[in-house]
């Protein structure tokens, strides 16, 4: 998800993107959440963060914004560039894949 984002230009380490409850999931269901929600530490978003303090945290909300944002097909591109040759086209095209 990052390398296509960074390589578009649109994002870089330091573009803020704000880590909040997004509803991505099937029928509008609240999806993804977060590691750190999963475990009850009392954390739930972020708000406003870098890219780079998302990676950082594994940060699922921001990675499916980003995706969204550029398109998956945009991602899957870039696997496919790296050598990932497991990719499903029909099945992997969905922001859940990515």
């Amino acid at each position: 998800v990052y390398l296509p984002a960074i390589e578009s230009k649109r994002y870089n380490q330091y573009t803020v993107v704000v880590d909040e409850p997004v509803y991505f999931g099937p029928n509008g269901s609240r999806w993804p959440v977060n590691w750190q929600e999963t475990y009850k530490t009392g954390i739930k978003n972020l708000g406003a963060i870098t890219i780079q303090k998302a990676v950082s945290l594994s940060n699922n909300v921001v990675a499916a914004k980003v995706a969204k944002d550029i398109g998956v097909s945009t991602c899957m591109s870039s696997l496919k560039r790296l050598g990932v040759t497991t990719i499903d086209n029909v099945n992997d095209n969905n922001l859940a894949a990515m």
